[in-house]
């Protein structure tokens, strides 16, 4: 969301800032030798743990390193980010009870513009339809199938009571913005858990585990604050692949966390943890970087994990089992014949349909050349029998194999499996785009279709009918599937063979840059993460269009003739633009 502000600087209170910040920079300039120093040594530790997870997102891309400076960005002049920081700052707000009344201050001055749910770039308006910022999870009330509570990378948890029409933010009076996972108690509808932070970004970081009593309508903070890597809590800080709960008891919640920061400020891997007393105190049973786990749904004692790496004393990547509900861990190996390299990513899925059967999927890049996706039958003893359906990745369209096959672009970032809940032989699993198994994970079939076929899966977004980068799937009882991705929430209620985009009403996208027009206060723009470059329109100055697809960067007005602009785009692009962004007027001036 963008709010717009009357202009109340001069050219005299200009200057008297930037001789504060000359000022400034002289004073602090011993800070900046310190922070320097300190930098070297974050990027250190950030070599090591990228060496610990596997590289980049894509080949020559250092993704760990831009995490590097993010945090320094942020942490400039200090060490490291002081715990509590961000609490601290939000509870010094203005507030009624101090006399300052910041809410009503901001209604006088500030008007919210926007964007409420984005129409998509117009070649493929009729494809993607409303667009919004990305999703990282989705939770369907148990009771109550319209009561839909979604997750947001940046922008919070969001509740709908009629099935994803219109949503409502629920939790912007929290301290956290980045959502990683939702979960509803199975024993108590009313009963909701929110891991915070940003797992696919790493470093967008929540402060612990968010709880409602009625149903996602309120939330309060549960997780106790303590010293950092304290043995009863949470992480200070952290990211969230999953939070779920015991199907018996509401007050056992389990997550599983991707990262923290140590005492030294640096970004660092973290673990699975269990709480007994409803999210308050927490304690770490395995230490490690656990990229998803699942409860078995007959048997709330068995959870299975994956492990991209594992700290001591388990020590190797792989697939767990607790049969003690997430207390002690015992490895289940790859059987002979399997790849010996660390998977660089990891997911798995169970489903009530028959619990004796566990979905496992792996790869071994972030653009896999390696990908794989087994089914697991475990006797009545526990002991397992992998399905070894081979390679998804292919060399050749002819290949007798093709109909297995995968698109491995991004593992990692856009990756999940789900099982179907009524058949256990229909497996969904999330890439760039959203791939179907009716036959129990042998062969697969490309149902968003962004994407074309096997081999190459050349990017073909005039065929797709949902946004790109699959983040999260959820089935209903009765069959609804609703899916979550970098362009915000689809739903389908045809098992996939057709989706309708639910963002209408959706403030999520993640600005990357704005550009505000110099004299005329109607025409906005900026770049969006995976939603273009987009402008206000003039119809509804709420709702912003996508004029330029892709990732959008820095837009730049022209002084001399504001009618004229440019958007950026990875890999250095630049397109300039006339009539005030007018798409048929686009030229590349830079590659």
């Amino acid at each position: 969301m963008v709010f717009s502000i009357g202009a109340e600087a001069g050219s005299q209170k200009r200057q008297r800032k930037l001789k504060k910040t000359r000022t400034h920079v002289v004073q602090t300039s011993r800070a900046d030798r310190d922070a320097v120093k300190k930098k070297a040594s974050i990027r250190d530790d950030f070599d090591e743990y990228r060496s610990q997870e596997g590289g980049g997102e894509e080949e020559n891309d250092d993704a760990l390193a831009r995490q590097n400076w993010f945090m320094f960005q942020r942490t400039y002049p200090s060490a490291g980010l002081p715990d509590e920081a961000r609490k601290k700052a939000w509870d010094a707000r203005p507030r009624p009870d101090r006399g300052l009344d910041f809410v009503s201050q901001a209604a006088t001055g500030w008007t919210p513009i926007g964007p409420v749910g984005s129409l998509a770039y117009l070649p493929l308006r009729p494809n993607f339809g409303i667009n919004s910022g990305r999703i990282n999870a989705i939770a369907v009330s148990p009771v109550d199938p319209n009561l839909i509570l979604i997750g947001a990378s940046t922008g919070g948890i969001w509740r709908s009571t009629d099935g994803g029409a219109h949503f409502t933010p629920v939790s912007d009076s929290q301290t956290d913005l980045a959502v990683g996972g939702l979960a509803f108690a199975k024993s108590n509808s009313q009963i909701v858990y929110a891991g915070m932070g940003d797992a696919p970004d790493s470093v967008y970081f929540g402060t612990g585990v968010l709880k409602s009593t009625d149903a996602g309508l309120t939330w309060t903070k549960v997780s106790a604050q303590c010293a950092s890597n304290a043995p009863t809590c949470l992480p200070t800080y952290g990211t969230t692949w999953k939070i779920e709960t015991d199907a018996n008891d509401a007050n056992r919640v389990y997550i599983a966390q991707r990262s923290t920061k140590d005492s030294s400020g640096s970004v660092v891997r973290t673990g699975f943890f269990v709480s007994t007393d409803g999210g308050v105190n927490w304690t770490k049973t395995f230490s490690g970087s656990i990229n998803d786990f699942a409860v078995k749904p007959n048997d709330p004692q068995t959870i299975y994990a994956v492990a991209r790496f594992a700290d001591a004393p388990a020590g190797a990547a792989g697939l767990y089992r607790s049969t003690n509900a997430g207390l002690n861990w015992t490895a289940i190996p790859f059987p002979a014949g399997f790849p010996t390299y660390i998977p660089a990513h990891m997911r798995l899925a169970v489903t009530a349909a028959d619990p004796s059967r566990l979905y496992v999927y792996f790869g071994n890049a972030f653009t896999a050349t390696d990908l794989r996706l087994e089914s697991i039958s475990f006797d009545a003893g526990g002991t397992p029998t992998w399905s070894n359906n081979g390679n998804r990745i292919f060399a050749s369209s002819s290949d007798p194999n093709i109909g297995r096959a995968i698109d491995g672009g991004q593992f990692g970032y856009n990756s999940y499996l789900v099982a179907d809940p009524q058949n256990a032989s229909v497996v969904y699993a999330g890439s760039r785009d959203v791939f179907k198994s009716t036959d129990g994970g042998v062969n697969f079939t490309n149902i968003t279709k962004t994407f074309g076929a096997a081999p190459a899966f050349p990017f073909n977004p005039a065929n797709g009918n949902a946004h790109s980068d699959q983040h999260c799937l959820t089935i209903t009882p009765a069959g609804v599937i609703y899916i979550g991705n970098d362009g915000g929430i689809y739903k389908s209620t045809d098992s996939g063979g057709t989706f309708t985009s639910l963002s209408d009403t959706l403030s999520l996208t993640q600005f990357v840059g704005l550009a505000l027009h110099p004299t005329n206060s109607a025409i906005t723009y900026g770049g969006a993460q995976d939603n273009g470059t987009q402008r206000r329109t003039t119809a509804d100055p709420n709702r912003w269009e996508d004029f330029a697809s892709g990732d959008g960067g820095h837009p730049v007005i022209n002084s001399a003739d504001p009618s004229m602009m440019w958007r950026t785009y990875v890999y250095g692009r630049v397109t300039r633009f006339l009539n005030n962004g007018d798409i048929t007027s686009a030229t590349t001036v830079a590659t």
